[in-house]
């Protein structure tokens, strides 16, 4: 149930990806300070969703949920904890789930210290970070529906 609830936070993360690129870009067309200002709201929730999403496959790794592929294919009982919590991003899916964590720390962290840069430059950076989020969230979402879904592994 929680590599569920990781796939989630992660269409989450990738929603709230897409409103940070469009809104803001939208809000600093038409000169609105409102529709700007959603993109560090939604920075930050793009952060709190994708590190949820993180601390999931962290979880089943430590746990050795062997119905996971992924941990399946990159985990075993016998490893040390610290061995498996490195494990996670061991692999290409895990490694390019950590740089959407980065990229999202650094976002939030962008925001926060833009606040007296002009609006329109900061909701136009906000959008720029976001595109990239989104490229990334998209690559990471797709493989995670392909590679770390329970049906591909093979019954005992």
């Amino acid at each position: 149930m929680i590599p569920e609830i990781g796939h989630f936070a992660l269409i989450l993360a990738l929603s709230l990806a897409v409103c940070q690129g469009v809104i803001p870009l939208v809000g600093a067309h038409r000169n609105d300070a409102a529709m700007m200002a959603v993109g560090r709201t939604a920075a930050n929730g793009q952060l709190f969703f994708v590190t949820f999403a993180f601390g999931c496959l962290v979880w089943a790794f430590v746990q050795s949920d062997f119905s996971v592929l992924y941990v399946a294919n990159h985990s075993q009982l016998s490893l040390p904890t610290v061995y498996k919590v490195s494990a996670v991003w061991g692999a290409h899916e895990g490694s390019l789930l950590m740089w959407i964590l980065i990229l999202a720390i650094w976002t939030v962290a962008v925001s926060y210290f833009s606040h007296n840069l002009p609006q329109v430059f900061s909701a136009r950076c906000c959008r720029t970070r976001a595109s990239q989020s989104i490229r990334r969230s998209s690559t990471r979402a797709m493989w995670a529906f392909r590679s770390l879904s329970r049906s591909q592994l093979p019954r005992c």
